[in-house]
């Protein structure tokens, strides 16, 4: 449910990067207003978690009890694109 960036699901199941998702146990549900046990990503606020994860996945994740929190590292990259520099330029110049 709801991938992307600064999402928000129900249950106060968050991610900065990533998305949410069902019990295991229970069945699909991918409408972004239906039910949410637990978020993976980076940036991460789940329901049953009891801090801020900076990555991996919440309680409800991997399992029907709220056992399954997983801290992981990730490496987040962010290259600059060379043409947006000169875009950028030619809207301050008017060119």
């Amino acid at each position: 449910q709801r991938p992307g960036f600064n999402i928000q699901c129900k249950d106060q199941n968050w991610a900065r990067f990533g998305f949410c998702l069902n019990d295991p146990d229970q069945a699909c549900q991918n409408s972004d207003d239906d039910d949410a046990d637990a978020s993976i990503g980076i940036g991460l606020h789940g329901q049953s978690t009891e801090s801020e994860m900076g990555a991996g996945w919440t309680k409800w994740f991997a399992s029907a009890a709220a056992d399954s929190m997983t801290y992981k590292n990730a490496w987040l990259w962010v290259r600059r694109d060379s043409t947006a520099e000169s875009v950028d330029a030619q809207a301050c110049t008017g060119a």
